[in-house]
C-alpha cells in the first residue's frame, strides 16, 4: 500500500505536511518528498521548519533556497554575516548595492581609485576611466601626438596604420600620397587608391591587354 502522507517531526513553523510524490519507474516503497511550506521565518533543514536566524545588517528575502536572508545594500556577505564595504576615497556604492566604482575621472588600482592623467589634446572617455585624443592626434604611450599627413591626404578615424588615407586618385608610398597613373583602358577601383582594368581587358603587368579567346 502507497502512503499518501508522511509523519514530521512537531515543529511550530511547519504551516502543513509534505505530500508523496513518485518519479517514474521509481517503487512505491520508496515515496519521494516535497519541501515542507515552512511560515514565514522559517526554513527547512532536515525534512524540520527551523527558525531563521538573520544576522545583522541583513533581512528575509523569502526565499525557500539558500540562506534565506540577504546582505542590506553597502554590506556584503562573508561566512555567515554581512560586513560592511569599505568604499575607498573619490568613490561610490555601485547601482548593487554589494560593490564600489571609481568617480568620473579616477579609474580602479588594487583597493583604492587614482586620477586619470588625461594629456594636452586629450578628454576623457565615455566611462570616465581613461582618455582618448582629439581628432587629428593619436595616442602614444600616455600622450596625444599630432598626425603629421602630406599632400593630397585626409584624416583617418581608423585605430590603426598611420592616422591618414590618401585621397582618391592618389596612392600611399612611405609617407607620401602620388598620383596615380591610370594605362589605358583602366578605371580607378572602388577604393579610389588603385586602378582595374575595363571589361573585357585584363591586366598584365601594369598595362591592360584584351583577353585572348581560348
Amino acid at each position: 500500500m502507497v502512503r499518501a502522507w508522511r509523519a514530521l517531526p512537531f515543529s511550530d513553523g511547519l504551516r502543513r505536511r509534505a505530500g508523496a510524490i513518485r518519479r517514474p519507474g521509481q517503487l512505491a516503497e520508496e515515496p519521494v518528498w516535497r519541501r515542507l511550506d515552512c511560515n514565514p521565518g522559517y526554513q527547512e533543514v532536515n525534512l524540520q521548519c527551523v527558525k531563521l536566524v538573520v544576522p545583522a545588517n541583513a533581512y528575509r528575502n523569502g526565499s525557500a533556497y539558500g540562506r534565506g536572508w540577504s546582505c542590506l545594500r553597502g554590506f556584503l556577505t562573508v561566512g555567515d554575516g554581512c560586513v560592511r564595504i569599505r568604499i575607498p576615497e573619490n568613490a561610490y556604492l555601485d547601482s548593487n548595492g554589494d560593490g564600489w566604482s571609481c568617480d568620473r575621472g579616477y579609474r580602479q588600482r588594487e583597493d583604492g581609485c587614482v586620477r586619470v592623467r588625461v594629456p594636452a589634446h586629450g578628454y576623457l572617455n565615455v566611462s570616465g576611466a581613461d582618455f582618448e585624443c582629439l581628432r587629428g592626434y593619436r595616442q602614444v604611450d600616455q600622450d596625444c601626438v599630432e598626425i603629421r599627413m602630406p599632400e593630397n591626404a585626409y584624416l583617418d578615424d581608423s585605430s590603426y596604420g598611420p592616422g591618414w588615407r590618401c585621397e582618391r586618385g592618389y596612392s600611399q608610398q612611405a609617407e607620401t600620397c602620388v598620383a596615380i597613373r591610370l594605362p589605358d583602358n583602366a578605371n580607378l577601383d572602388h577604393s579610389g587608391n588603385g586602378w582595374e582594368c575595363s571589361p573585357p581587358f585584363e591586366q598584365r603587368g601594369q598595362r591592360c591587354r584584351l583577353q585572348q579567346p581560348l
